[in-house]
């Protein structure tokens, strides 16, 4: 079984080969649009998104046990502020370097009948 970024990073060896042998400059913008692509598809795998968040967007009909779920996630955190964070749903939750602390944690929000969701952190415009 080949890796993935193993092919993708001969693909783009190939395909950078091929562009430095076109001698027109139209040859050589069709080749540096055809390697794009593979450049962004080699640099998502060599560097991982970095933290990833938990969106909670709705509470549903469960508020006390999804506060309760947001407070275990949350050590520290009151449980006032755990019904105000839960009440301005949709709002970010929880911010984690681990994508699969973030999918276990929105997991049990929607186990508890909340809508929850996970992405990449945007970020930060400085």
């Amino acid at each position: 079984m080949t890796d993935p970024l193993q092919t993708a990073l001969a693909e783009l060896f190939y395909a950078a080969g091929a562009c430095t042998e076109q001698d027109d400059l139209r040859g050589a913008e069709l080749c540096q649009a055809a390697i794009q692509p593979l450049m962004a598809e080699v640099s998502a795998r060599l560097h991982p998104p970095g933290p990833f968040e938990v969106i909670l967007q709705t509470y549903g009909d469960r508020k006390i046990v999804i506060i309760k779920a947001v407070r275990a996630m949350r050590p520290g955190l009151g449980l006032k502020d755990a019904k105000d964070l839960v009440e301005q749903a949709p709002v970010v939750i929880l911010t984690t370097p681990s994508q699969s602390t973030a999918e276990v944690c929105a997991r049990q929000l929607q186990s508890e009948g909340a809508q929850a969701t996970v992405q990449p952190k945007a970020p930060e415009v400085k």
